[in-house]
């Protein structure tokens, strides 16, 4: 649940830089990973806006995607941006942040992805709503299953 330490984790790291987190996090995923017995091709992430990995110096998203697929020795691929012009989610409801998100994000250029098993990781689960933008998105580019994974879910939104 995205509260007490996990919360305070995930806030030092996105507002105060403390990637020393990182280690923390990634072995509380990868014990859902094995949990679970995940398995995949290549992992990606959720991409973030240019202002705020600017403003950070990192995506954290893709910090964790990136130490995930160290310790799993499978390779890390940026497989999506952002596409220009979207609202910020976070002033959305729910269901108008399901609508306001399609075609936020498009693939990368001279990517195959024919018949792969991606794993797409992302900090915090909201709504679902991005998670499964960008499954569609990796899907219909010929990803043959596409799992999501995050280190923690709000338990409600209004």
């Amino acid at each position: 649940e995205y509260s007490g330490v996990v919360k305070s984790m995930l806030h030092a790291l996105k507002f105060k830089g403390n990637s020393s987190l990182m280690h923390h996090i990634n072995n509380i995923i990868l014990a859902e990973i094995e949990k679970h017995a995940i398995t995949c091709d290549s992992i990606t992430c959720v991409p973030i806006e240019k202002k705020n990995n600017w403003k950070r110096g990192f995506n954290q998203s893709q910090l964790m995607a990136k130490g995930l697929a160290k310790s799993l020795h499978i390779s890390f691929q940026n497989l999506l941006k952002i596409n220009k012009n979207y609202k910020n989610q976070k002033e959305l409801s729910y269901s108008h942040r399901f609508i306001a998100i399609i075609n936020k994000y498009s693939m990368e250029k001279n990517i195959d992805l024919s018949g792969k098993s991606i794993l797409i990781t992302d900090d915090v689960f909201t709504t679902g709503a991005t998670l499964n933008e960008c499954a569609r998105i990796l899907k219909e580019s010929g990803a043959r299953t596409v799992t999501t994974i995050s280190l923690a879910r709000v338990r409600k939104i209004v």
